[in-house]
């Protein structure tokens, strides 16, 4: 996992902790997750971006629009969450384990955003897919390994690391875009079956 990945990770982990535990209220846990998700998210769109040589100040309009959906993609799960958290919490004999287990997969939208951020920023660079370092291999990310596309061709399928339309549904993916001068694989890419 990259160091801004898990970063994170860490910081979703203990907004989760703070509220098991009953050190915050859902309130500032509430608060505290809008402030990560927006945090964390640009630092991964910023970092996708640098990758093709675009800084914050030349993100686009479009990239902007796309960085915004990133964070309210992510603040429509919040009260889903809280609530399984504020459940399952340390005065109610739950456990935070499972809690934290969920809270990772939190986590996979930094790098999903960092993707998409690669995807508009690079226009037609060419990105090659790496296949992550999961025990559970996906059909689609298997097929997608080591193949080579502009980016504009990745961006036209909609297809991109811990996309939900993937097998796996970017649950747990490990995949990134990797910026290449290899050949470009012939033909299209093949479509998810997710």
């Amino acid at each position: 996992m990259a160091k801004g990945q898990a970063r994170y990770r860490m910081a979703i982990r203990a907004n989760v902790r703070a509220l098991w535990t009953g050190e915050w209220t859902y309130d500032q846990w509430y608060a505290a997750m809008l402030e990560t998700i927006r945090s964390g998210l640009t630092r991964a769109f910023y970092e996708g971006a640098k990758v093709c040589g675009v800084l914050p100040s030349e993100l686009s309009y479009e990239e902007l629009n796309a960085l915004a959906a990133a964070y309210f993609a992510q603040y429509d799960h919040l009260d889903s969450l809280g609530d399984a958290i504020e459940a399952n919490s340390k005065a109610n004999k739950g456990k935070v384990t499972p809690l934290l287990r969920r809270s990772d997969m939190w986590s996979n939208a930094y790098a999903s955003v960092k993707a998409q951020a690669q995807l508009m920023a690079c226009g037609d660079k060419k990105l090659k897919w790496n296949e992550g370092d999961t025990k559970e291999k996906c059909v689609d990310c298997l097929a997608y390994d080591q193949r080579v596309y502009r980016a504009s061709t990745w961006a036209r399928y909609g297809i991109k690391p811990q996309s939900p339309s993937l097998a796996c549904h970017g649950f747990n993916c490990h995949c990134s875009f990797e910026v290449t001068d290899d050949k470009c694989t012939p033909g299209r890419p093949p479509r998810m079956t997710g």
